[in-house]
């Protein structure tokens, strides 16, 4: 379904995009938008619905956490399957880490697992070492 996006950044001028999504999400409902959270403020429009988004910066901080300085982490809701698709990407926007999941943040947070892995293994720790035997 394509819809146009509204976003409305904290004191900056109404940002808007076309996207292909699945369905239209409910108000209120989680959203991922670029690079940060968002949250569906309302739906407005018939022919092609305005998706009017607000940001979320407390849940982007909360589920980014622990990310190293520079990552970024994207996330968008596929409309062919209608599962989330999260990509972390390092400062020179190369993807290192990506999660699937049927929920927005369970995606985000599957990504960002999977760099504290990565960052864990590059220092050295090896969890199958420490199995017994």
């Amino acid at each position: 379904m394509r819809v146009r996006i509204a976003y409305h950044g904290a004191g900056a001028p109404v940002i808007e995009s076309e996207e292909e999504i699945f369905a239209l999400p409910e108000p209120g409902a989680p959203y991922w938008h670029e690079w940060e959270a968002a949250r569906v403020l309302g739906i407005r429009g018939d022919a092609v619905p305005v998706v009017e988004l607000v940001p979320d910066p407390q849940r982007t901080r909360i589920l980014c956490r622990g990310l190293p300085e520079g990552h970024l982490v994207g996330a968008r809701q596929r409309s062919e399957e209608g599962d989330w698709h999260a990509e972390v990407v390092s400062p020179s926007r190369r993807v290192i880490a990506w999660a699937r999941a049927t929920d927005c943040d369970l995606a985000v947070e599957e990504a960002v697992a999977h760099v504290a892995l990565q960052e864990r293994a590059a220092a050295g720790y090896h969890p199958e070492r420490e199995l017994p035997r």
